[in-house]
Parts: structure tokens; C-alpha cells; sequence
């Protein structure tokens, strides 16, 4: 018997992908999408056939996350522990990044090495806080979540904080609010030094006054202006997506908690764990 839906004919199938729990951790993995399209759940099917039928599914990153959900599982049942999804989701991503970089050839991974690591954050000089803003906008329930993390030059993490609020129209101007939360999270760390990435470039350029705006942002990116005057030194740069995951992951973490919280040293480790892969 499956215990969180009650079912009383359990199986492997059912526990992995069908049971509420299971479909919990994969709405948060990149292959939700592509699972919703599928109306057979033997996971044989999954493993061997799936991917092959879809550009987009490697069967890696299905057989991480179905082991990733059958430990979630068992620590459920036999300790009683309930893990958050999102934890499931990047400890199995974890799982992938670690079986690529090994089953790649030696020479190859070297070439690819600079490529990558231009897509990899990058620690701030010594003496610097890189602070990581970013927002995730949820259109059907008008809400926007907003995460901030800040790093010093080891890249050790000094703090982090989620929140979320009422989507504040645009998806420019829950990017420039974020900026704003950036900024307020960032001297309730004593940031002095500070350099605040965002992906939004929009964004940038008008902190930046490399362009300009008579709506509604611009009243919002004049107050951010004018709490530059809190910080010694600041900095304002545009980061690709791909470098500021940490934050990207808080974003999704606001949504789903739906609550105001900054974390300040004594980060908690299921925090520290979104920021693995």
C-alpha cells in the first residue's frame, strides 16, 4: 500500500512517477514538460525508449531522478523524513554533471574546459561581495519570487534571502524590484563593496544610465539610485542565466514558500544544497 495516496496496490511505476509525491519532485525537474505528454509510466519505457523519442530527455538525467525519488521515498517511509522537491531535483542533477564529467573523454572535457567556465559565476576581488539578484515570475497566480545571494571572494556564502510578493506588472520591473531587495539584503549584511549581478540586462543599463525609461521603472530604478549612496563602492553587471543559478533557484524556492526570509552567515543546509549543480 502506498501510504501518501493511499493506494492499495503499490508499484514501482506507481511509487516513482504516479504517486502525488513522485509527481511533486518532477513538476520541479527540466523533463515536467515533456512528461506531461506521456501516458505509459512502465519505467523500462522511461529508461530505454523515452529518450529515444525525445530530443530533449536524456536517459541520465531519468535514471538520476528516478533514484533520486526512490531514496526520497524510503527516507520517507522508514525515517519519516520528508524531503523538499526542489532538494530531490538538484541532488539528481548533481548525480548527471558528476556521471558527464567522467564518462567524457579526458581531451575533450579540457577543450570544452574554458567554454564552461565562462558560463560558471565568478568570485568578486578580494575585498568584494558579489551579490546575485534574480526573479521567477508565476503568471497564473500573479505572484513573482525574488532571490538574492551574496558571496564573498573565496566564494563562501555570507548570506541569502528569498520573498514573495504580488507580480509588480512587468517581468522588468520584478527584476528591478529584486535589484531593490538586493540592495536592503545586502546592508543588513554590512556590504560595503559591492558588485550586484542581475540577467536582466534591461535592468543594468538603466542602474547603469546607459538608457532610460518615463514609465513606471524608472521611478522604481531612481530610488535603487539613490540607495547606492548607502555602499562605499557598487558595481551593477549583467550576468547570463547561466551564471546566476544560485539565485534562479531561490526564485523558484519563494514561489513555492510563499514567505519573506533572509538567511545571514549560518546558512541552512538545504539552502546550500540548492546551489550544488
Amino acid at each position: 500500500m502506498c501510504q501518501s495516496c493511499h493506494c492499495h496496490v503499490e508499484t514501482v511505476s506507481h511509487a516513482l512517477v504516479e504517486c502525488h509525491r513522485a509527481r511533486k519532485i518532477w513538476r520541479f525537474s527540466n523533463l515536467a514538460e515533456e512528461l506531461r505528454g506521456v501516458h505509459r509510466c512502465d519505467i523500462v519505457w522511461l529508461l530505454q525508449f523515452w529518450p529515444r523519442q525525445h530530443a530533449k530527455v536524456e536517459g541520465a538525467e531519468v535514471a538520476a531522478l528516478l533514484w533520486a525519488i526512490w531514496k526520497a521515498r524510503n527516507k520517507w517511509l522508514f525515517e519519516g523524513k520528508q524531503e523538499n522537491p526542489l532538494r530531490v531535483v538538484a541532488n539528481a542533477e548533481a548525480i548527471v554533471e558528476s556521471f558527464k564529467k567522467i564518462r567524457q573523454p579526458e581531451m575533450v572535457y579540457k577543450t570544452k574546459g574554458n567554454a564552461e567556465r565562462q558560463k560558471q559565476w565568478s568570485p568578486p576581488p578580494n575585498g568584494w561581495q558579489k551579490v546575485n539578484v534574480d526573479a521567477a515570475v508565476d503568471v497564473e497566480n500573479q505572484m513573482a519570487g525574488l532571490g538574492v545571494v551574496v558571496r564573498d571572494s573565496d566564494g563562501n556564502c555570507r548570506a541569502a534571502a528569498i520573498k514573495s510578493l504580488r507580480l509588480p506588472g512587468s517581468v522588468a520591473m520584478a527584476e528591478a524590484t529584486t535589484m531593490e531587495w538586493g540592495l536592503q539584503v545586502a546592508e543588513k549584511a554590512h556590504i560595503t563593496f559591492g558588485i550586484f549581478e542581475s540577467d536582466s540586462l534591461e535592468v543594468i543599463d538603466l542602474i547603469n544610465k546607459k538608457s532610460s525609461s518615463l514609465t513606471e521603472i524608472g521611478w522604481l530604478i531612481s530610488d535603487i539610485q539613490e540607495n547606492l549612496q548607502n555602499f562605499q563602492n557598487f558595481k551593477a553587471q549583467h550576468s547570463p542565466r547561466d551564471c546566476n543559478y544560485a539565485a534562479h533557484s531561490l526564485t523558484k524556492l519563494a514561489l513555492q514558500k510563499k514567505e519573506t526570509v533572509i538567511w545571514l552567515d549560518e546558512i541552512p543546509p538545504e539552502i546550500m544544497y540548492l546551489f550544488l549543480s
